[in-house]
């Protein structure tokens, strides 16, 4: 199955998770984890997802703050609460702290819940085309400005190009996130 379809379904309740296994298997790549702590190791070993369905009320961990979290591993990740705890704070929380895409009430039926993570899927192939097509314009244009500095001028274009290699360097070895914007950024740098 396609990699862009990755589900990650997260809830304590087995009988829930049984329950997707059962009518979305054939949909989307699911995996399932009974919590948050699981789903975060799940997020780092198995990821990226195109989808996270979490529950709202686990132990450890509430549905919130595990999407917080995920937002910060996989910002790209779209994230749906689903809940059986469906009030309004609850749901104000959830958009503004878990920054949901959809958030749902139980019960769900999974054809809705199917056409949920459709769109879901859908939103996360457009974060990603778009990204995809940023970085390639702008670290096009980057690059047709440092050939034009190589030619000009050759030595500020060497101590541009030095400092791109450590920026690069340091951003990779500290897994900084958006290590291309770290990059473009070192090579835009004017020279002192």
């Amino acid at each position: 199955m396609n990699p862009n379809r990755k589900v990650l379904c997260v809830d304590d309740d087995p009988n829930v998770l049984s329950g997707f296994e059962r009518n979305l298997r054939k949909q989307f790549a699911l995996d399932f984890a009974p919590g948050g702590e699981p789903a975060l190791k799940a997020l780092k070993e198995n990821g990226p997802y195109a989808v996270v369905i979490a529950d709202m009320q686990m132990p450890r961990m509430d549905g919130i703050e595990f999407l917080q979290q995920v937002r910060g591993i996989c910002p790209d990740t779209v994230r749906i609460m689903l809940t059986g705890n469906a009030d309004q704070a609850t749901a104000i929380r959830a958009v503004n702290q878990g920054h949901v895409f959809q958030f749902l009430s139980k019960p769900c039926s999974f054809a809705d819940l199917g056409k949920v993570i459709e769109a879901g899927i859908t939103q996360h192939q457009l974060i990603t085309v778009e990204r995809e097509l940023l970085d390639k314009t702008l670290k096009g244009a980057v690059n047709i400005l440092i050939e034009i500095l190589s030619t000009l001028d050759a030595e500020s274009y060497g101590h541009s190009h030095a400092l791109w290699e450590y920026v690069s360097g340091f951003a990779k070895a500290t897994q900084a996130p958006n290590v291309w914007l770290l990059e473009t950024a070192g090579n835009a740098l004017p020279d002192r």
